[in-house]
């Protein structure tokens, strides 16, 4: 059956026959497809607040997606990791699951300055979907110090949370269980 041309769905170019036209259009929407859909909009800061009603205070918890995703094996699949700050805690979750590996530090990079290495912890509850940036351990350009020396200057550096707000891109690298060390991008910018 041969196609119907006479409808406007594509406009004959000159010189181009209709079939190349339609072939054309046919393979753009095969590779391309996905740069014809709507772009998808930036990463925001969700907030959450938990309010304690014996204690009459409230925790504000701000959480923002990654614009880079990690590959993870079976059962789990590949996702954008959240990254939350909540007060001067900084952690991240898996929200489909997943699980990282305390055993290795984590690195964050803040603005593409230097290379920060920070001791990884799980959460109380033992679940491994969740991992928070515990002790600033340095840059790496401060390793060969002596251990005086070495611990002035952790002392001297701002608390990441600190620098994620005052930073527009975060890049951190984190061991996954059974996915090898991976590094993701967030676009940190506008938090309050």
């Amino acid at each position: 059956m041969q196609p119907n041309y006479k409808r406007p769905i594509l406009r004959r170019a000159r010189g181009v026959r209709p079939a190349t036209l339609m072939c054309l259009a046919l393979a753009a929407s095969m590779v391309c497809g996905a740069a014809w859909s709507a772009p998808t909009p930036p990463p925001t800061w969700r907030y959450s607040v938990e309010r304690d009603a014996m204690r009459g205070t409230s925790q504000t918890t701000a959480c923002i997606r990654a614009s880079t995703r990690v590959s993870l094996p079976a059962p789990y699949r590949t996702q954008a990791p959240l990254l939350c700050v909540r007060g001067d805690t900084v952690f991240m979750t898996l929200p489909a699951g997943g699980q990282f590996l305390t055993t290795d530090d984590g690195k964050v990079s803040v603005d593409g300055g230097e290379v920060d290495t920070f001791e990884m912890t799980g959460p109380s509850d033992g679940s491994y979907d969740t991992i928070f940036f515990d002790r600033q351990a340095g840059p790496e350009s401060i390793a060969g110090f002596r251990q005086a020396d070495y611990e002035k200057a952790v002392a001297a550096l701002p608390p990441l949370a600190s620098q994620i707000r005052s930073g527009r891109r975060v890049i951190v690298e984190v061991a996954f269980y059974r996915a090898g060390r991976q590094q993701v991008t967030f676009d940190v910018a506008g938090l309050k």
